[in-house]
């Protein structure tokens, strides 16, 4: 079963099959994992990476995803790349020597998952292809899950507001920084800051307009676009609760850490089930219950 995931992010590591350097690895950040395998192996000239052309056929055995934007991948990339690097890694010990390369890349992703910022993101570990599967050493999060097979991108491609008539590469649209730079983009995405801001925005009361539905915020009682992307429904079928993203980020932060910028699990507002914030937002992406179905 494929599953297709809106507004995707994803850090996706590469095997080597080719028996001349069988073995090696590469780590990349993609928004459509199916095309961005074709291009490593069609090589540089369509779009692959110099450092994977002419050295294929390459499996992508391993992808992250469900990060929150690109800038949010990109970062994990380049931490992933260069754990020796990073300062959030440098407890990892490196490489030994009888670990193969895959491995040791599977042990420094296994560690991220632990370490902050990332293991308060409604991640989710994918092996696309299970007979590279490897047992997570240390162990994920509880709110992270390990699913199998393949996914596809069902991504809406972003204009930068700057300039909405020429496509520009991503890193020359958004500087990061020094530590996320030699990443492959395959994607033109609106700023980070631009989504932060309009994600952030106190909830305003709508007037309903013709042929729209609304439901009313269960925090902040507001009128809620029914298909609107800022909505979140109650995990439980029974409970009627719905409320504004930023709404329920606030109300599970103010319970349970109220200096933590990103939550992690609090209570329903109205039936107080216990919920997961990786939950909910994999519910509205559209594969929860499938990853439900194979936990």
């Amino acid at each position: 079963m494929v599953v297709a995931i809106d507004n995707f992010f994803g850090c996706y590591l590469l095997y080597c099959k080719n028996p001349k350097y069988k073995g090696r690895t590469y780590i990349g950040f993609t928004v459509n994992p199916e095309r961005r395998i074709k291009q490593h192996n069609a090589g540089k000239l369509k779009g692959g990476a110099w450092r994977t052309s002419g050295r294929g056929p390459w499996d992508m055995a391993l992808i992250v995803h469900g990060f929150p934007s690109d800038i949010a991948a990109l970062r994990f990339e380049w931490a992933w790349q260069n754990p020796d690097r990073s300062r959030r890694l440098r407890h990892v010990p490196g490489k030994k020597k009888k670990e193969s390369a895959f491995a040791f890349r599977v042990r420094v992703m296994a560690s991220m998952l632990c370490q902050t910022p990332w293991k308060k993101l409604p991640l989710v570990v994918r092996w696309l292809k299970q007979e590279y599967a490897l047992d997570l050493d240390p162990i994920a999060p509880t709110h992270v899950p390990i699913a199998y097979g393949p996914v596809t991108a069902k991504h809406k491609k972003h204009k930068a507001e700057a300039d909405n008539s020429q496509d520009t590469d991503l890193r020359n649209q958004q500087p990061v920084s020094s530590e996320e730079s030699d990443s492959d983009s395959d994607e033109i995405c609106m700023s980070l800051m631009h989504r932060i801001t309009k994600k952030t925005q106190p909830p305003t009361q709508k007037k309903p307009k013709g042929g729209q539905n609304y439901v009313e915020c269960s925090i902040c009682s507001c009128n809620i676009v029914d298909d609107d992307d800022d909505k979140l429904s109650c995990i439980s079928k029974e409970c009627p609760s719905t409320t504004h993203l930023i709404c329920l980020a606030k109300h599970f932060t103010s319970k349970s850490a109220p200096h933590q910028l990103l939550p992690v699990e609090g209570n329903c507002p109205v039936c107080e089930v216990s919920m997961l914030w990786g939950d909910l937002i994999r519910e509205t992406q559209g594969f929860h219950q499938y990853l439900r179905a194979t936990s």
